[in-house]
């Protein structure tokens, strides 16, 4: 029962609030984060350990977006996933160093800060993306193809603010390469072998180790997980069992995905989040603004105008679970002052608030 009940009380404080969400028709998700809020504040450690389970949700997310999307589809978006995608995230960095300079922060930890402000939630997009049933639509398009590129732009910010050595990132970049390789041309042949079984259970259960399998492998290159679940997932959308695999894996993934938006509301102290409410919703809003503003004026530049520019600025406006990574390493590896500490934990709450105001968007 050491695991058991933790991980009732995870799944109930995910119900819970998903059920409440419902009937005051928001989205689930902030019924996830609230409940997550409410439970961390009464459940023992054990649950909040437990939670790191959630994890599992990100990889299997971004594995089931990977199979409804394909190298083919994604190349339509080359020019602004990699322009448009490196220009927000200069022009985001840059402004938002300025900014925390002049609120008394140290330029490295301001330049760590301002580099994570420029990152998105991937796992909070195309979950509402897939909700919407908008993952195949042009503005769908864009924000899957530039969520990539930031993603993989976390691999050279790794490197260069924590230390790391050039060869890491050429072993990242490397492992990158022959996954894409090798996904092409194994992953398909063995996906459709094991479908001729005829057997549900192996289907799941190879497709699953190969999600979980490609993330490890790529992370401990120091390559983010879920863009490793995601090239895997990649691999299999051109195979003729690619529906299949993700109809079988959906379940499963929903439920730890519910579980990894309550283990971001266990990350909530309410008590710092009273104390600081008014300077925390004031710089959430600003982020919030600054980055809606920028995107819309780069999709804008590169010929993406009316509910295309709008939706893409809105839904990459907030801060995404890549900059906590960064943040998390850096305080390992960069001596932080105590007010640069402060500040970071309160980016926390930031995050927070502003995926409550993108999904209720």
């Amino acid at each position: 029962m050491e695991f058991v009940l933790p991980l009732f009380l995870l799944i109930l404080a995910a119900a819970t609030g998903g059920i409440l969400a419902k009937l005051a028709k928001l989205p689930p998700l902030l019924g996830y984060i609230v409940g997550g809020l409410v439970f961390g504040t009464v459940v023992p450690p054990a649950v909040r350990n437990i939670a790191r389970l959630s994890e599992v949700g990100t990889i299997l997310l971004l594995f089931s977006i990977g199979l409804e999307l394909s190298l083919s589809k994604l190349s339509k978006f080359f020019k602004i996933a990699i322009f448009g995608a490196t220009a927000q995230i200069v022009a985001v960095s840059l402004i938002s160093f300025f900014v925390l300079k002049a609120l008394g922060i140290e330029v490295i930890p301001a330049i760590i800060l301002s580099a994570g402000f420029s990152l998105s939630s991937t796992a909070l997009v195309v979950k509402v993306l897939s909700d919407r049933g908008e993952i195949d639509t042009l503005h769908g398009g864009v924000m899957t193809a530039w969520l990539l590129v930031q993603d993989l732009a976390v691999v050279p910010m790794m490197v260069i603010l924590t230390g790391s050595t050039v060869v890491a990132l050429t072993k990242s970049f490397i492992v990158i390469v022959i996954a894409i390789i090798l996904g092409k041309s194994l992953v398909p042949f063995l996906i459709h072998k094991i479908a001729l079984t005829n057997s549900r259970e192996l289907l799941v259960l190879t497709s699953i180790t190969l999600a979980l399998g490609v993330a490890v492998v790529t992370y401990l290159f120091g390559v983010s997980p879920a863009l490793g679940a995601f090239l895997a997932g990649i691999a299999i959308s051109d195979t003729q069992e690619h529906h299949a695999v993700f109809a079988e894996i959906r379940p499963l993934r929903d439920l730890f995905v519910a579980l990894f938006f309550v283990s971001l509301g266990f990350l909530i102290s309410p008590s710092v989040l009273v104390s600081k409410f008014g300077f925390i919703i004031f710089l959430a809003f600003g982020v919030l603004l600054l980055k809606s503003i920028v995107v819309f004026l780069v999709t804008a530049a590169f010929g993406f105008r009316g509910r295309s520019a709008v939706a893409a600025s809105m839904g990459l406006s907030q801060i995404g679970e890549f900059a906590l990574v960064i943040y998390s390493s850096a305080l390992v590896s960069v001596s932080f002052s105590r007010p640069a500490k402060k500040f970071y934990q309160r980016v926390v709450f930031w995050k927070t608030i502003s995926l409550f105001v993108v999904t209720a968007e």
